[in-house]
């Protein structure tokens, strides 16, 4: 079978190997997702980025990927991301300075500033709660939603008090905000492919969609 190639970064080479090189090359179509669509640049223009001088060794947009792609795939824990730094699927998908050879992702210590202090900041947090929806918007405007099961279940019996409690812990909090964004990719590549037909990217804007 002949390699396979993604728009977002011409350098990189597909081929099936099993796990020798990474275990998480299935992000690597999510983020060919964000690239036709544009979603993770949107956060260059809603988020400030608050850091000075050798801070920003990583840029904002980097750094948000790195937070949500890690948690896409199942690593809610930012210690993972001294393992994940030097990942080649992680590092791809982050972009960047971590894309360049010889380079990595954010350590773990940079991933836990910049989620703790820069998307904490009170004008971050909101922006960074409607990014999500804005998203999914984004999606829908291109591939106009069919329909939508939803299926929630709960093993835990909440009293009203704690789930007061619990919903105004979740909506202070940055990781829950990044992991909704985590959702909302999920969500824009079901809706593609339930679509029936390809979202592209216009190479002369650089983050559009084709709508047919």
């Amino acid at each position: 079978m002949d390699d396979l190639r993604v728009g977002f970064d011409s350098r990189l080479k597909l081929s099936f190997c099993g796990s020798k090189v990474t275990s998480d090359a299935g992000l690597l179509a999510y983020r060919e997702l964000d690239e036709a669509l544009g979603l993770t640049e949107i956060g260059a223009d809603v988020l400030t980025d608050s850091r000075l001088g050798t801070n920003k060794q990583h840029l904002l947009v980097p750094l948000l990927r790195q937070s949500i792609y890690s948690r896409l795939a199942g690593y809610e824990d930012v210690n993972d991301a001294e393992r994940l730094a030097v990942d080649p699927a992680i590092r791809h998908v982050v972009g960047g300075r971590a894309a360049q050879e010889d380079k990595e992702a954010a350590s773990a210590s940079g991933v836990g500033r910049f989620e703790t202090e820069t998307l904490s900041a009170k004008s971050n947090l909101t922006a960074l709660m409607d990014l999500s929806g804005e998203w999914i918007d984004k999606v829908h405007r291109c591939k106009p939603l069919q329909q939508l099961i939803l299926d929630l279940d709960s093993s835990v019996s909440e009293t009203p008090t704690e789930s007061k409690r619990a919903r105004r812990t979740m909506d202070t909090s940055s990781a829950t905000a990044i992991t909704r964004c985590s959702f909302s990719i999920k969500m824009a590549t079901w809706n593609a492919r339930c679509s029936g037909e390809a979202i592209t990217p216009v190479p002369s804007s650089g983050g559009g969609c084709c709508c047919p």
